[in-house]
């Protein structure tokens, strides 16, 4: 942009609900689009919006909060669909209690403008091609049903908005730390689908135990249960300082595996709690089945456990755990 040149009009009169709107027609997302507020790829993840329609003036996103209008945001849209990246900046012209905001592109560079081109025909073919595959399944009267896991989400938009709830339920809970806890094993149950959830802490006093100061499901050790900080799965998670998986503690070798028979578990996906360089605790889940936890939960334990800490440091409990 010319330092010297006058501003973008920002009227709402160009708006996206304007004049913009009735001069391009804007287009569902129908692959994956997302739009990173803070202009960098690198961010963290929960920086993105899913981009709802887009057209080449500007954009509908769903955010996970009302949004201040009439401000201009660093934008990095993302298109799984191109593999492609354009950096812009939006102009928010109205957004909802809901989330869902409104955002204009004061303006765009050629090479943007044709990457998102390159977006709108790639996303225009792949609803055309799925309404012609659904017709013939129609026709040959085969159905498959989606059957996605029970309480966890199905997109980006309840994501986003299932953390913002989370964070709500317990800011509520105020310097009071159990029941805070308690909230965030029951999430990372139903998030996952797992069979049992657990948050253990290092014992202050004595760093080679930690003890069950919340729980939830049917397999998780009980409240108040010791567990060995330097053996096992849990063991090596404190010792890395990193989110560890195991797809089947029947072949396993980092697992007790006659304790994971006593209590039926097959899966178990484990998270550090981490307090600046010092592991605090670990948030576990644990499933019956073997291969029950993707990437998508790790992402979701991963950011409980920093809710974790969030949770400890507004109940003052960082220092007296």
């Amino acid at each position: 942009m010319d330092r010297g040149a006058s501003p973008p009009d920002l009227s709402g009169g160009n708006s996206i609900f304007g004049r913009d709107r009735r001069r391009l027609g804007r287009h569902r997302a129908h692959t994956p689009a997302y739009a990173n507020l803070s202009g960098s790829a690198q961010s963290a993840v929960l920086d993105l919006c899913e981009i709802l329609n887009i057209s080449e003036n500007g954009m509908c996103i769903q955010a996970s909060s009302q949004m201040k209008t009439n401000r201009l945001l660093p934008l990095c849209l993302e298109f799984s669909e191109t593999q492609a990246r354009i950096h812009v900046v939006g102009h928010v012209v109205w957004s909802e209690a809901s989330g869902k905001t409104g955002v204009r592109f004061p303006e765009i560079s050629d090479a943007c403008r044709k990457q998102l081109r390159e977006w709108l025909a790639a996303n225009e073919k792949a609803i055309a091609s799925d309404v012609e595959a659904g017709n013939a399944k129609q026709d040959s009267g085969e159905h498959r049903p989606i059957q996605p896991k029970p309480g966890s989400v199905s997109s980006y938009t309840s994501l986003v908005a299932e953390w913002s709830e989370i964070e709500k339920e317990v800011e509520l809970c105020g310097p009071d730390l159990d029941p805070a806890l308690h909230i965030i094993v029951q999430r990372a149950l139903t998030m996952t689908w797992a069979s049992g959830t657990a948050i253990a802490l290092i014992n202050k006093l004595r760093p080679s135990e930690m003890f069950c100061r919340a729980r939830a499901g049917t397999d998780a050790p009980e409240l108040g249960a010791i567990l060995e900080a330097g053996a096992g799965f849990s063991g090596e998670c404190v010792r890395k300082g990193e989110t560890l998986r195991c797809d089947d503690t029947e072949t396993d070798s980092r697992v007790d595996i006659e304790r994971c028979r006593q209590l039926a578990i097959r899966s178990i996906l484990a998270a550090p709690i981490q307090y600046q360089r010092e592991i605090i605790g670990l948030l576990e889940v644990f499933s019956t089945g073997p291969f029950a936890f993707d990437e998508g939960d790790v992402a979701v334990v991963e950011r409980l456990a920093q809710t974790v800490v969030l949770t400890m440091s507004h109940a003052s409990a960082l220092n007296s755990r």
